[in-house]
């Protein structure tokens, strides 16, 4: 099932402060350390090594860290070496992802050496729908194995402000930021040191 730490329903709220979420798993279901689908806050917390797992999922796979779906906040919090499987419907979003309506405001939050098969830290959409901002943030060393988007891909509503995307990696386009469908707004942000294996791209925008 879904949430492998934990699972946050439709109307309920969490509030969390200094917790370590590490080493759950999710099996064939979004989410492998937090699923949220209500309202959640994260303040000083880890998100670390948690991952979804492909037994026998016909469908996409998300959210290696987080699998957002309701609203939710995070402030100084690091999101590190989480995963999701590899599945040939899909694997998305190793660090975060934030899916279809939701809404998410992430600040001087940290996402890094996780992996998908795309949107390797993390992943938005899809159709353009749900809305997320990073302020004072960064995104670096996560890797996106067989697809887009080694620091983030994009298929939703997308902005930053202050913040970096460094040192990412995709096998296809736009190691450090890939995004199809949706919409983006950077102010202040700096992308270096990004790859794209397939056309060399490291930093396009599609």
């Amino acid at each position: 099932g879904s949430g492998g730490g934990f699972f946050v329903a439709n109307g309920a709220h969490l509030t969390g402060d200094d917790l370590v979420i590490s080493h759950n798993r999710a099996q064939d279901d979004d989410g492998g350390g937090i699923r949220n689908n209500g309202t959640m806050t994260l303040t000083n917390s880890l998100i670390v090594q948690n991952a979804v797992d492909k037994v026998s999922a016909d469908y996409p796979l998300r959210g290696g860290g987080i699998a957002n779906f309701g609203t939710l906040f995070l402030n100084r919090t690091q999101i590190i070496s989480n995963t999701v499987s590899p599945s040939a419907f899909g694997a998305e979003g190793g660090g975060f992802h934030n899916g279809f309506g939701a809404i998410a405001e992430l600040e001087s939050v940290a996402v890094y050496l996780n992996s998908a098969l795309s949107g390797g830290g993390i992943n938005t959409g899809p159709f353009g729908s749900g809305v997320l901002t990073l302020t004072s943030s960064a995104v670096f060393s996560n890797t996106a194995s067989g697809g887009n988007g080694g620091g983030i891909r994009n298929a939703g509503q997308l902005a930053m402000v202050n913040s970096t995307i460094s040192g990412n990696q995709a096998t296809g386009h736009g190691g450090g930021l890939y995004t199809e469908g949706g919409a983006v707004s950077l102010n202040n942000v700096t992308l270096a040191n990004n790859t794209a294996d397939s056309d060399n791209d490291g930093d396009s925008v599609t």
